[in-house]
């Protein structure tokens, strides 16, 4: 008998259960955007399974073409598919944002995020440093947060993470002290409800919040878009109670000055082009020339907050 003329082998007609453990809340989440997809669950979760099991391994390769391709197509169909099932009875308050980095700093997955697991998942502001200058793991949330808190203490920022050894060692210790600091309050200010524990829920509203305040501050005509008329116009600076809702609270006064006043005397090696100059206006006008292209999905010129809000989340 010929390969051809083999029987062709048919499919098993069994079917086996599989148990996959989830929250309500991301369940409830899953089923409705089924629902208004018209397709069931069942069928969902199984092509998604078989995508995994034919290009999974083969998508973790560094460089491989469907890394590649699957990363840029999956993030605009995964976006523009967002917008799509947006409407009136799912509004934006209603949704959850942020879930990959709550999920990231969320230890054991259990989706009650302790302030031990956020310090242990995002570790100290040298340790980040580090790990973004070795290309060990790069953040750039995170590597530009303690560069920021550099900043706001007149510090050199490339100077900590080019030449980490031009540094005192009573420095390094007195700003990981301050990130602690930092992290301790960040974190009080997610636990709205003071339990000691950040949910989804507490995470996503103050992440929603934060986007918005990022997407007011691009809008500059205040028209709820943006657009090519915004790009004359001066950037908007939040207010600071604007920034202490959404961010939480200064942790100014617990900087340790002594700790690096050497370091404030030394000649920087990068500096940041001030934010009335024109030099930084032509940086805000290139950038958000590349955001139009990755943003405006449906291409009509402007960018929603719907838009907005399915690239940032």
């Amino acid at each position: 008998m010929t390969k051809a003329d083999k029987p062709r082998r048919r499919p098993s007609k069994k079917t086996e259960a599989l148990e996959i453990r989830l929250s309500p809340e991301e369940k409830s989440a899953f089923l409705e955007a089924c629902r208004k997809m018209g397709r069931s669950a069942s069928s969902v979760i199984r092509d998604a399974m078989r995508a995994y099991a034919n290009f999974g391994p083969m998508a973790r390769l560094p460089g491989s073409p469907i890394m590649i391709i699957s990363a840029f197509a999956g993030a605009a169909i995964g976006a523009f598919a967002l917008i799509q099932i947006t409407n009136a009875d799912a509004p934006p308050q209603e949704r959850l944002f942020g879930m990959d980095e709550f999920a990231a700093l969320d230890g054991d997955f259990d989706r009650r995020l302790t302030l031990d697991e956020y310090r242990q998942a995002e570790g100290s502001a040298r340790g980040i440093l580090e790990r973004s200058r070795d290309g060990r793991q790069f953040s750039a949330g995170r590597t530009g947060m303690v560069m920021g808190l550099l900043i706001a203490h007149d510090l050199d920022p490339t100077r900590f993470l080019r030449q980490p050894e031009s540094i005192s060692t009573s420095c390094w210790t007195g700003l990981d002290d301050y990130f602690a600091v930092f992290q301790a309050r960040r974190f009080q200010h997610w636990d709205q409800n003071g339990d000691e524990v950040v949910s989804p829920q507490e995470f996503s509203a103050l992440k929603l919040a934060e986007i918005r305040l990022q997407f007011e501050a691009r809008d500059r005509n205040g028209d709820g878009v943006i657009s090519e008329p915004d790009d004359g116009l001066p950037v908007q600076q939040p207010s600071r109670e604007a920034l202490q809702t959404v961010l939480g609270p200064s942790t100014a006064s617990a900087w340790p000055a002594a700790a690096c006043e050497a370091e404030q005397a030394l000649p920087q090696l990068s500096k940041p082009p001030e934010p009335d100059s024109e030099e930084f206006e032509q940086m805000v006008i290139q950038s958000q020339q590349i955001d139009y292209q990755l943003w405006d999905f449906n291409l009509d010129g402007v960018i929603t907050f719907e838009e907005y809000l399915a690239h940032r989340s």
